[in-house]
């Protein structure tokens, strides 16, 4: 995670803070956490007054996988719609949190794992002064989809696909289902169009490579001219050659193509923005 999301979670936390002591609504809340959020760094947060049992987190994790992808702040306490950032004693380590979540997590996802301790100094970030914060943000790649549980527990079911539905874990419906599997389908056919044009690219070079651009020919120094006339008599006996273009080498290049090519595709993309 880049450090200038520190500064993006700092803004959203105080604005938890102003936010706590105020009377808003469900729709205040919503257009603040927008304002908060407006720079488009941070996506989809969810928030733990403290760190939860392995269990619960991994179901967590799983249906915001599922969902796309999001971050979760621990240290934020959540009471009737209002979020107080109240930080953490001390810093989980990290070691511990992905020993204890990867019994139900598979490792494709665990490697999507980032966990990043937050301290607020009171010289540059005084609004939260010495408190503790911890993010884990959680990415989520389509090709891998749906992520599933692999261990049965009180808290959750092996083999199950979990999502979010608004800030409710959930096990998909049909619906969710398919809208999953349509991100994976999406994402193999686009990297499945990426490999093909690698290897059209890489056969089209090879089968440039196996024709000669130029055909070698003896080519003499500044006794040529001199002794043209000689070597025109004694051609008929040794022969001789110089270097000529070969009539039957493509008449663009493998560059002048690739060139080509993307000119057309500069041009059918000025097509679709009509411009």
């Amino acid at each position: 995670m880049r450090h200038s999301n520190k500064d993006a979670f700092y803004k959203i936390l105080v604005e938890f803070k102003k936010f706590s002591n105020q009377d808003l609504g469900e729709d205040s809340f919503r257009e603040m956490l927008d304002r908060a959020i407006e720079d488009g760094e941070i996506n989809d947060l969810d928030f733990k007054e403290s760190w939860i049992r392995y269990d619960k987190l991994s179901k967590l994790i799983l249906s915001i996988a599922n969902y796309g992808g999001g971050n979760i702040i621990f240290g934020v306490s959540e009471k009737d719609n209002k979020f107080n950032p109240v930080g953490l004693d001390e810093f989980k380590n990290k070691a511990d949190i992905i020993k204890g979540i990867e019994n139900y997590i598979p490792t494709n996802l665990i490697n999507l794992i980032q966990i990043q301790d937050l301290e607020y100094d009171k010289d540059l970030y005084s609004e939260l002064q010495d408190m503790k914060f911890q993010v884990m943000s959680i990415s989520s790649e389509d090709k891998y989809l749906p992520y599933l549980s692999i261990k049965e527990d009180d808290k959750i079911h092996k083999s199950r696909v979990y999502t979010r539905r608004g800030t409710n874990i959930v096990e998909a419906d049909n619906h969710e289902i398919e809208e999953i599997l349509e991100r994976k389908v999406n994402s193999i056919f686009s990297n499945r169009k990426t490999l093909d044009l690698e290897s059209h690219l890489s056969q089209l070079k090879e089968l440039y490579n196996h024709i000669s651009k130029t055909k070698t020919n003896y080519v003499n120094g500044a006794l040529h001219e001199a002794f043209k006339p000689l070597r025109k008599s004694m051609s008929r006996v040794t022969g001789y050659s110089e270097k000529v273009d070969n009539e039957n080498y493509p008449e663009l290049s493998f560059e002048q193509f690739i060139n080509e090519c993307i000119a057309d595709k500069q041009n059918r993309i000025r097509d679709e923005l009509d411009i």
